[in-house]
């Protein structure tokens, strides 16, 4: 009888239990929905959960689907119980401005690639951050540090050495070698920012390997990683201090973020961290007439002795097609695809829309950099015509609305004039040495999306450029 009872009593605990979580879920939902209710959202449950949100970003379709949502949904969408975001390049600035009161919220604390200390990217305060971006411009800023460019012409030297010597073809040759330019790429940003942060690149180039097998497991780690920064409990659960102790990456690992802190340790004493960046790629895949026709640019600067060997980043600038390949690459394949949501302190009201104290506004790339508002009703095309057609003004605000990709006022990156002066120098030295012809034109690369593309597959046909 007595154990009948504790039965029952037991049985009436658990069922008042899990009713009252019902209950609290359900107002806890009710409350979410209600705050941002007049905000559409292409998804009921993006309204109380991070389902929607979640399942996206791990798909490896993010780009695709976030780049969508504002031409059926209007300026704001409503993407998760308190994220908001917009493709709005007013809203953007006016957010991110030098005396803007929005800060970052706690998805920014995901850029700690080291998990134990927070870099440039996941600093929360805003004035921490300040201090941080004024002393790291003043190394990296390339007027008061011009050995910047001098490093990143030895990587470039190195990188046309490597696709001389294993992959320029021979008429002797049957069979000649392709060159993937995913892996090349990825190394050669190793092997400059090694060389700038420690003082000499890690090798990744030369030997065509990942030698501390960071890059490969970033690789493999971007679905979990970007579903872990949009999806705020899990984030909470990951960078807690007891996650981190029992499963956190450590300096003795053999691998991966555990032997890159070992590496950092080893060679500075003041960190040096600004995150994973991707190179262009798209403007290799230019259709023949754009192709020659910036061939045509970068053999007429050599010929009229315009330009040194290698290229310095001020003679680059002055390529006027070269540029407009640079900034339609960006705009086609931006570095970045982050939510990067900021929130505020008290209400607001952007495009006649009511946005509560507290919400996350969040920046969508995606859907900006393909504006047919922005860039033309051929947003979708890779044409780097639409810049060169315009007037000086006119232009410049188009590269402006590309360059958000970098972020905006105080939140803008602080390695993008490095990051522009790779990507200047690595396209016209390649182009200026080889003739690149993609390897299958039907299905030129695989491409995922999780916060950053994933490119696969990129094999090319290299071969020397005759006509210089």
């Amino acid at each position: 009888m007595l154990s009948a009872l504790v039965d029952i009593s037991n049985s009436s605990v658990f069922t008042l239990t899990f009713g009252s979580l019902c209950l609290w879920y359900f107002y806890e939902s009710l409350c979410s929905w209600y705050r941002l209710r007049h905000i559409p959202t292409p998804s009921v449950l993006a309204s109380f959960s991070y389902l929607w949100l979640g399942r996206h970003t791990f798909s490896g379709k993010q780009y695709w689907v976030h780049r969508e949502l504002h031409a059926e949904h209007g300026p704001f969408v409503r993407i998760g119980p308190n994220e908001v975001m917009t493709d709005d390049v007013s809203v953007i600035k006016q957010i991110c401005s030098a005396r803007s009161a929005y800060q970052r919220s706690s998805w920014y604390q995901t850029g700690r690639f080291n998990p134990y200390h927070d870099n440039l990217l996941s600093i929360l305060s805003t004035p921490a951050h300040r201090e941080l971006k004024t002393r790291l411009l003043t190394a990296i800023g390339s007027r008061e540090n011009p050995g910047i460019e001098q490093a990143i012409d030895e990587q470039v030297k190195t990188l046309i050495r490597v696709i001389r010597t294993r992959y320029v073809g021979v008429p002797s040759k049957e069979k000649q070698p392709l060159l993937d330019l995913g892996p090349i790429s990825l190394f050669f940003t190793m092997d400059v920012t090694t060389r700038l942060v420690f003082g000499r690149e890690i090798g990744d180039m030369e030997d065509e390997t990942d030698h501390s097998g960071f890059l490969k497991h970033v690789a493999d780690l971007w679905p979990q990683m970007s579903t872990s920064a949009d999806v705020p409990w899990i984030r909470k659960v990951i960078f807690s201090p007891l996650f981190l102790r029992l499963l956190g990456p450590k300096v003795s690992d053999e691998k991966g973020f555990g032997k890159l802190m070992a590496l950092a340790e080893r060679h500075v004493e003041e960190r040096f961290k600004t995150g994973y960046k991707d190179e262009v790629q798209d403007m290799l895949e230019l259709k023949a007439p754009l192709y020659s026709r910036l061939k045509e640019e970068i053999t007429s600067a050599i010929r009229d002795g315009i330009v040194s060997s290698p290229i310095t980043f001020a003679q680059a600038k002055r390529l006027s097609y070269l540029q407009a390949v640079i900034y339609e690459g960006i705009r086609m394949r931006t570095p970045l695809l982050g939510l990067w949501p900021k929130w505020s302190a008290s209400d607001e009201t952007f495009l006649g829309v009511f946005i509560p104290v507290g919400t996350c506004i969040c920046m969508n790339t995606s859907a900006l950099l393909r504006s047919p508002k922005l860039f033309g009703q051929d947003a979708d095309i890779y044409n780097p015509e639409r810049f060169v057609s315009l007037d000086h003004e006119a232009r410049m605000e188009m590269e402006h609305h590309v360059e958000l990709a970098f972020g905006s006022g105080q939140w803008m990156c602080a390695g993008k004039n490095m990051a522009f002066m790779e990507i200047n120098k690595i396209i016209f030295e390649l182009l200026r040495n080889f003739d690149i012809q993609m390897a299958n034109s039907m299905l030129p690369h695989k491409s995922e999306s999780y916060g950053v593309f994933l490119e696969s597959n990129m094999f090319v046909k290299t071969t020397e450029n005759l006509s210089r």
